[in-house]
């Protein structure tokens, strides 16, 4: 286990979740997307209320652009819950309602807001309903709306300019079809027309596209921001921002990583921050150590590290298993395609993807009707590192 503090740091700075501090996501740990943030603030600002959709690949950053532009919306007189609301598969709308109200609770009792006292009146009995694990069940959809309608009402009489609901990964209202998230978001273009709310939904692009499928929905989009992988400079400048708010003043800071490790990384996961940054803390926790522990990861101990990390996860793993990862690396694919591709039985290449998908070697990518489409995830790129700096041409090279 590494001791942070022997390289002058509170904390593991390559967690791939949002720097806070005191509940709170500093605005200065945050990199890039100037004109996506500048066009979004403005977009709240000048309305009323608005609906904001901001997709893009996994792991490039999206959670953090809707952290940052809420926070800086707090700063100018913004309500803002204290975490993201997050999507559930088969949620209804009801439900979502009742995630809102019990954020927006909870927020105002940790920050001991006393203005809004009497928002916290008007929710009292979702919120008790929630903690007796009742939820929305025992209220109407009508009662559930005329409630979120009066705490937005209130909130803007408190002299609050509006309130920014955050609901992150969109994708999961979109896993069982796209038919009950088209009727999710019917029920909801009445919420979404509510003044003083203003609603970033995180997702991907499948998932904000359903907005656009409904001709009384996408009426109320007031944007669409996409959300790109971050240059090389961006990465390293996020990396230095996270040490620097992570700090311990009275210690000496040592870099865990050198500049050539999170180029190669950088390269390697084509610019995504998230796999980066568990790149960088597995390969930081797991690298060999003598009696000097505060040692900096080199590109040449971070290929090593990784590949052996990940070449331990994979030995219980059978040859036919490894061959679907191998075909996985190399292009995404159903099981159709892997079936008839190896010659696999379809049953049989189902349990071979249950078991990658298990170990987080892959991933669904989306649903095309009755088609899953997997992909490698993360990890596997690391299966292809060489202990001399090279990469392997394929598994089975690196099985030979």
């Amino acid at each position: 286990m590494v001791s942070w503090e022997e390289y002058g740091l509170e904390k593991n700075p390559f967690e791939a979740i949002p720097v806070e501090k005191n509940g709170v996501v500093p605005l200065e740990t945050f990199e890039g997307r100037t004109k996506e943030r500048q066009v979004l603030k403005q977009i709240i600002e000048t309305k009323c209320r608005s609906l904001n959709l901001v997709f893009g690949d996994p792991g490039v950053g999206k959670t953090s652009f809707g952290n940052y532009v809420r926070q800086k919306m707090l700063k100018d007189n913004y309500f803002t819950t204290l975490k993201e609301v997050d999507c559930q598969p088969n949620q209804s709308t009801s439900e979502f309602i009742v995630d809102i109200l019990y954020h927006i609770y909870s927020t105002i009792e940790r920050t001991e807001q006393t203005n809004l006292e009497k928002v916290k009146k008007i929710i009292q009995p979702i919120y008790d309903s929630c903690i007796n694990n009742n939820g929305a069940a025992k209220f109407s959809y009508a009662y559930l709306e005329d409630i979120l309608r009066k705490v937005g009402g209130e909130i803007k009489k408190s002299g609050l300019n509006g309130i920014i609901i955050h609901a992150n990964n969109l994708e999961n209202f979109v896993q069982e079809g796209d038919v009950k998230f088209k009727k999710f978001l019917s029920a909801a273009r009445d919420l979404f027309l509510m003044d003083g709310y203003h609603y970033i939904f995180i997702g991907n692009k499948e998932a904000t596209d359903c907005f656009y499928s409904d001709s009384k929905v996408k009426t109320v989009v007031s944007s669409a921001t996409k959300i790109d992988e971050l240059t090389l400079s961006e990465v390293k400048a996020i990396v230095r921002k996270r040490y620097k708010a992570y700090q311990i003043e009275t210690l000496k800071q040592t870099d865990p990583v050198s500049d050539d490790t999170i180029t190669m990384l950088h390269e390697a996961h084509e610019g995504n921050i998230r796999e980066v940054l568990s790149a960088l803390d597995i390969a930081v926790q797991n690298a060999e150590r003598g009696v000097k522990q505060d040692i900096t990861i080199t590109p040449d101990i971070a290929r090593k590290t990784l590949r052996n990390y990940v070449e331990k996860e994979i030995t219980p793993f059978s040859p036919k298993t490894l061959e679907v990862l191998q075909y996985i690396i190399k292009k995404k694919a159903t099981n159709s395609e892997i079936s008839e591709a190896l010659n696999i039985i379809p049953q049989n290449t189902s349990s071979y993807l249950k078991e990658l998908k298990n170990k987080d070697f892959i991933a669904l990518e989306k649903k095309e009707k009755t088609k899953k489409i997997y992909i490698a995830k993360f990890k596997a790129i690391w299966l292809k590192f060489s202990i001399d700096g090279g990469v392997q041409q394929s598994l089975s090279e690196y099985y030979a």
